[in-house]
């Protein structure tokens, strides 16, 4: 895969439940098989394809960082490539951003962290459960302040139920077009809508699901 010159790992922010140092981090199955959480997913891109910027978003940014400096030892273990040159490159390419308290206050302000850095490709990193939402999210409002930017959504291994993930591999890296799905997304929405007034937690959850079915149909018929 070619990279753009100035690239960006962002790695969205979690901090909602009893298991969000699992979520960000990782954990190890009942067979010993480690998953890798937000954090070590988005170290794991950083190192691959020797992004310039790691951007930490949202109110739990800190809290990534400390679990960053707490654990940078454990990285190697991982991550093989992850040495002393890229231990010092990740903190001196590390960006925190603060004050965004959802999803979508995350992708309005890392748009301006991109945008004011020059940066050309991003890859964004969440969960499998999450990543669907998140790469909609992120095309319809990168989009329209940089058209020229490439997309990349990366799903961690670690669902927020702290089950593996059986839906992606290990290096599932998505592309989507949306002007593809987009007639299905509009009619998704209209769905939503109308059962939003209803029960809100459950709207989500379908568009979530919907949204990461469109997305794993877009990505099988572009192989």
């Amino acid at each position: 895969m070619k990279i753009a010159r100035k690239s960006a790992v962002v790695v969205l922010s979690y901090y909602r439940q009893s298991n969000f140092k699992e979520v960000l981090w990782g954990l190890k199955t009942e067979n010993g098989r480690f998953l890798l959480g937000r954090l070590l997913r988005g170290v794991q891109i950083f190192v691959e394809y020797k992004t310039d910027l790691f951007i930490l978003p949202g109110y739990s940014s800190r809290v990534m960082k400390k679990i960053l400096e707490e654990k940078i030892e454990e990285i190697h273990n991982y991550i093989p490539k992850f040495d002393k040159k890229e231990k010092e490159r990740l903190f001196l390419s590390l960006l925190l951003e603060e004050n965004s308290k959802s999803t979508e206050e995350e992708i309005v302000n890392v748009a301006k962290i991109l945008k004011e850095n020059n940066v050309e490709t991003v890859f964004l990193v969440t969960s499998p459960d999450h990543i669907a939402r998140a790469i909609v999210l992120a095309e319809s409002y990168f989009w329209k302040e940089m058209p020229y930017l490439k997309i990349l959504g990366v799903p961690s291994q670690v669902k927020y139920s702290l089950n593996s993930s059986d839906e992606f591999d290990y290096g599932t890296i998505f592309e989507p077009r949306i002007t593809e799905i987009m007639p299905s997304i509009k009619n998704l929405l209209k769905t939503v809508i109308e059962s939003f007034r209803e029960n809100k937690i459950e709207a989500i959850k379908y568009l979530d699901k919907k949204l990461s079915n469109l997305l794993k149909k877009l990505n099988k018929q572009e192989k």
